[in-house]
């Protein structure tokens, strides 16, 4: 074969590959914008992060006086170990709630002020402006509903509520086992929550990694996809025992805002997708309701105002990428518990 002939054959082949990678990259750039379009853009990270040390009641606790990000929000965390400002040692004739919750009361990626218990407090304003009234946020991140009564029997009688809402998510059923988690905390001390670790060496390396990937829509939404189409119920057995579960922290429950002389609410909180269609944690909900009316306890549902106010938007009122309620969500679940509780 002639030199002229080989030279003209790789320098198709070599316009070929370029034209492919160039096709490729641009199809890859238009999927990026698309996804970013159609669901919205992944939120980056910022440093530093929760970190949590040993409770040995509740596993970990947030530690006081730390400030931490949540995404681009930074968390003041006072001297109780929540978020939020500082509670008054003197109530004085404030009305105070004390909202029970792991992450969707925590307030996951939205600001302080952004918050359930900080919607609550403005809604309150605005429908009894000569009430003074306090929403207390005792919603820490992976809390199960053990660990949320654990949370109220320590820091019940310094916070002094007058009604304790229990803030119930269906996933409350997965529960983090307490003794191995304290035998951990007492190996390594305090822990970067993220990656139950603590955030320094081959971890921190990993992290950012994982940030770089994670600042791709086309990625994130991939990793979505495939968790959904992988992702299988637990057995049927597992849940009965978390109703067994339930049964006796609910039981609890009453016994100690009996003891504090609070007011219990049982609060549903829905899953975001509830909103447009019936899920299959609808009856999951249901059956936890059915339960703590049961117990005699109020019982808020969350979903209807939910619905009332987004089952016609566009898009659910959600993170993207993550699930947790944006400050509009946020915002309508304070609406129905502050309806309920000051009608």
């Amino acid at each position: 074969m002639a030199e002229g002939t080989r030279t003209t054959r790789r320098a198709k082949l070599r316009r070929g590959c370029l034209a492919g990678t160039i096709s490729l990259l641009v199809a890859l750039l238009c999927g990026e914008l698309l996804v970013r379009a159609v669901v919205g853009s992944p939120r980056s990270e910022r440093r530093p992060l929760l970190e949590v040390r040993l409770n040995r009641a509740r596993g970990f606790e947030m530690i006081p006086h730390q400030t931490h990000y949540t995404y681009e929000y930074p968390v003041q965390v006072n001297a109780l170990g929540l978020r939020g400002p500082e509670l008054p040692a003197e109530k004085g004739g404030e009305l105070r709630v004390l909202c029970l919750g792991d992450s969707l009361i925590y307030g996951q990626g939205v600001a302080d002020d952004q918050t359930v218990p900080a919607h609550m407090e403005r809604l309150a304003a605005e429908r009894r402006p000569f009430q003074p009234f306090r929403a207390v946020n005792g919603g820490v991140r992976a809390y199960a509903t053990h660990q949320e009564l654990a949370l109220l029997e320590e820091l019940g009688p310094r916070v002094q509520a007058d009604i304790v809402a229990l803030c119930w998510y269906h996933n409350d059923f997965e529960e983090r086992d307490i003794p191995s988690t304290i035998a951990k905390l007492e190996r390594t001390g305090p822990i970067t929550f993220d990656v139950s670790d603590p955030l320094e060496g081959w971890k921190l390396v990993q992290w950012q990694g994982e940030q770089l990937l994670r600042s791709s829509a086309l990625l994130m939404h991939a990793a979505d996809v495939a968790r959904s189409w992988t992702a299988k119920p637990w057995p049927q057995e597992f849940y009965e025992a978390g109703f067994a579960r339930l049964d006796g922290y609910l039981d609890r429950f009453v016994a100690l805002t009996r003891e504090q002389k609070a007011r219990p609410v049982f609060v549903r909180i829905p899953h975001a997708s509830s909103i447009r269609s019936a899920t299959r944690y609808d009856e999951l909900d249901r059956r936890a309701m059915e339960l703590a009316k049961a117990k005699g306890l109020e019982v808020i549902d969350c979903l209807p105002q939910l619905q009332r106010d987004f089952a016609g938007a566009d898009r659910l009122p959600i993170i993207p990428y993550d699930g947790h309620f944006e400050s509009p969500g946020n915002e309508s679940i304070a609406r129905a518990i502050v309806t309920a509780l000051l009608p």
